[in-house]
């Protein structure tokens, strides 16, 4: 993508261009234009198109002309380890209570009430992994995005006109264990919010094809956002 200033002609920056309301500024002479001619011939000789992304494991399709319905499970190799960790953690914690118990060593007892805590949560995570699905869907004017059937966070509800443009966001997260990366599903709206749709995706595909779907259903012309992944 290559907006130019419509005074000097100096390529603009990325972070220079406010794509909701088709703004522009000039690092190099300080203009403010709209250049909502200039997206629109990108769009037309294939700027903002892209190659299109086949449909990735764990993912299934349902298209109507009246309605899209997209179905993510959940499943991975990560809830496979989260399993044997929940085992391991919480059998070590039911030893850990009855010993105390049964010989009424009381802090022992309190002190280990956090750690199976954190048991209890990872043990529901993973419970969740195996089972649930993300049911995501397009239809009477609404976009949906529903877990099941273990309550989970992160149910969504949009009017569909008030989208503008979905992009896929890389996160990179450092940890003591090392740096790994996960994959958002945003979307800019007509208010001019910056809304996450799906968040922790492992896999950089499921993302973007849901990404691809969405604008394709709803008319949406694809147009790079500044800091998305790039296909």
């Amino acid at each position: 993508m290559q907006v130019q200033c419509e005074k000097c002609n100096a390529a603009i920056l990325p972070e220079n261009l406010d794509l909701l309301r088709s703004l522009a500024k000039c690092d190099a002479c300080g203009h403010l234009f709209n250049c909502a001619a200039q997206l629109d011939a990108l769009g037309d000789d294939g700027g903002g198109r892209r190659e299109k992304v086949p449909m990735p494991k764990g993912i299934r399709l349902f298209r109507r002309a009246n309605g899209l319905r997209i179905l993510r499970r959940w499943f991975g190799a990560k809830f496979i380890f989260l399993f044997f960790f929940c085992l391991f953690w919480n059998g070590f914690m039911a030893v850990w209570f009855t010993i105390a118990i049964k010989n009424r060593i009381w802090p022992m007892a309190a002190f280990g009430s956090l750690h199976a805590l954190v048991g209890l949560g990872v043990a529901y995570a993973t419970l969740a992994g195996f089972l649930n699905t993300t049911t995501i869907t397009v239809v009477n004017g609404l976009l949906q995005i529903r877990h099941a059937p273990i309550p989970s966070p992160g149910n969504r509800q949009f009017k569909a006109d008030s989208l503008r443009q979905l992009y896929t966001k890389r996160r990179v997260h450092h940890g003591k264990n090392g740096t790994s990366i996960t994959y958002e599903l945003r979307a800019r709206t007509s208010d001019g919010q910056d809304e996450k749709l799906l968040g922790s995706l492992d896999n950089e595909n499921q993302a973007l094809f849901i990404e691809q779907e969405i604008e394709e259903f709803l008319g949406i012309q694809n147009r790079p956002v500044p800091g998305e992944v790039e296909r």
